[in-house]
């Protein structure tokens, strides 16, 4: 059995993040369709850090369209021990892969908690910024998260996706970028959304279910067989009273 929650505010999605990543005991690995270099991304890059400062093996996946992390961060990052995949970087001669992005908002920890959902990394789904998103989020602790972490695996070390160019970095662009992550406690005090002392066992607060089943698109050719619209299909023809979608796509 699986014990599942559903993360409805901006500060409990804050919250989970931050705790996960901190009571991660080997591995983080975070896959987005966005990631802004905001106060929302200072503050996940400082977690990360510090995650990979203590000897766990942290993996970023960012599709390249829409990564909004500037190369010398990166630089920096990869510096501390962070590895960092974009997906489907722009190639002349693969004209087929400029459209094909990747949706991923997934965290997965030490292959045993698994969150998705809506969010991306970035100010306006958190709570904060110019403009509001609203958005949910479904927390997993169980099995289900070891077949995440196979379909995370097989996406990061499969040829859709490639470690960034970056250079050497020098003494004082580390310094200033080191200088801003450092600063990520006193963002998370100044938002009060966050509380860094009092950590929550989220695996202790969920709903005991029978059967959840993680469906992800293919890495290779076109689509699987029978694909995922055949997996929704079987989903909606097993449904016996209800069934509940949310979606911003329609």
């Amino acid at each position: 059995a699986e014990q599942v929650r559903i993360i409805e505010s901006d500060g409990d999605a804050a919250q989970i993040r931050v705790d996960l990543v901190r009571q991660a005991r080997e591995q983080v690995d975070v896959a987005y369709f966005i990631y802004d270099d905001d106060e929302a991304g200072l503050v996940g890059f400082y977690l990360l850090r510090e995650a990979a400062r203590s000897g766990r093996t942290v993996r970023l996946l960012v599709d390249w369209q829409w990564n909004q992390v500037a190369l010398p961060m990166m630089r920096y990052l990869t510096t501390e021990g962070i590895q960092i995949r974009l997906y489907h970087p722009f190639h002349l001669f693969k004209p087929l892969r400029w459209t094909r992005r990747m949706h991923d908002k997934l965290v997965l920890v030490d292959g045993e908690h698994l969150l998705l959902g809506g969010r991306n990394i970035e100010n306006v789904y958190f709570g904060f910024g110019e403009r509001q998103y609203l958005d949910r989020d479904i927390y997993v602790h169980g099995n289900v998260a070891e077949v995440a972490q196979i379909y995370f695996d097989d996406l990061w070390n499969s040829d859709h996706v490639d470690e960034p160019v970056l250079g050497e970095p020098t003494t004082l662009e580390l310094d200033t970028l080191r200088a801003r992550i450092d600063g990520a406690p006193d963002i998370l005090a100044k938002l009060r959304i966050v509380d860094l002392d009092r950590p929550r066992d989220w695996s202790s607060e969920g709903r005991v279910v029978n059967d959840v089943r993680f469906l992800h698109d293919t890495l290779i050719g076109k689509r699987k067989s029978p694909g995922i619209a055949a997996d929704l299909e079987l989903v909606l023809g097993a449904t016996r009273r209800e069934i509940a979608i949310e979606s911003p796509y329609l």
